[in-house]
């Protein structure tokens, strides 16, 4: 048949999807946990689920445009600012800017 077909094979669900697309098309990324800190770092915020361009812009007007600087945000200061006083979604970007992700795998 020719199908072509790219995994990501890690902790969660966040780091399958975004190590998946590294090596495409036709291979199988790994990477461990202690290793996501240093990947997701320098990624762009438009990479978590759920940012999309005007959230994206959001995040801009606060300084903050990689993983790394939504870190050093709270998440009050997320709240206020991106996420119209939501607390869970705030708290759900500032876990993915660490590459954590407690969202369920449903098979």
């Amino acid at each position: 048949l020719g199908l072509r077909a790219s995994a990501g094979i890690t902790v969660n669900k966040l780091l399958s999807k975004l190590v998946g697309g590294l090596h495409k098309p036709d291979d199988q990324t790994t990477m461990l946990f202690k290793d996501a800190d240093l990947f997701t770092a320098t990624l762009p915020v438009r990479c978590i689920k759920g940012v999309g361009a005007l959230t994206e812009q959001k995040f801009k007007s606060i300084g903050v445009h990689t993983c790394l600087d939504l870190r050093a945000k709270t998440v009050a200061e997320i709240s206020k600012s991106v996420t119209k006083g939501n607390q869970e979604l705030a708290k759900f970007f500032h876990l993915c800017s660490w590459g954590i992700d407690l969202s369920r795998v449903v098979p």
